[in-house]
């Protein structure tokens, strides 16, 4: 009956140490579950700045390309007066 009784004592033993090994195991892992979600609301935020400044430096190119647009339909129409004007004005002197 002694034999068995240290027979016990070495499962409980074994298993004590396999729970608190897998315990440990849980929490390691646990808090590298939350560590890792925070990191990925951490990139959320950063892609959502991303796509707001991505909007902004759209809406600067429109604006740009809108005013480089008008400019140069305003050099176009200048340069066609000055040419007719210039056309004109050597067909009277010659």
């Amino acid at each position: 009956m002694a034999n068995n009784a240290n027979l016990d004592k070495v499962g409980c033993e074994y298993g004590r140490n396999l729970k608190e090994m897998l315990n440990a195991f849980k929490e390691d892992y646990t808090s590298k579950i939350f560590a890792y979600k925070e990191k990925l609301n951490a990139l959320d935020e950063r892609i959502e700045n991303l796509e707001e400044w991505k909007k902004m430096i759209d809406e600067r190119i429109v604006k740009f390309e809108v005013k480089l647009a008008w400019l140069m339909g305003v050099s176009a129409t200048v340069g066609s007066l000055i040419g007719t004007t210039v056309a004109m004005l050597l067909r009277h002197l010659f």
